[in-house]
């Protein structure tokens, strides 16, 4: 993807873009993307409540990985 600023529009504008993907795309790899993870309740109500007392999102995660057994 080639992305130019227009100063006289003052705008983005896409000279080329490629829709090809450069690696092999994985249903079984869907749980990596954004859009396909779930937050349980718990979960959330953990992150609020941490970043509420200032702790920081690292800590959050490990925590919340332990709780659920991941290494």
């Amino acid at each position: 993807m080639y992305v130019v600023m227009d100063k006289e529009k003052e705008s983005w504008v896409v000279s080329r873009l490629e829709l090809r993907h450069s690696h092999p795309c994985s249903t079984k790899k869907a749980v990596h993307y954004h859009e396909y993870r779930k937050v349980t309740i718990h979960a959330k109500c953990v992150i609020t409540d941490n970043d509420k007392a200032g702790i920081r999102p690292n800590k959050t995660y490990l925590a919340l990985a332990n709780e659920r057994g991941d290494p």
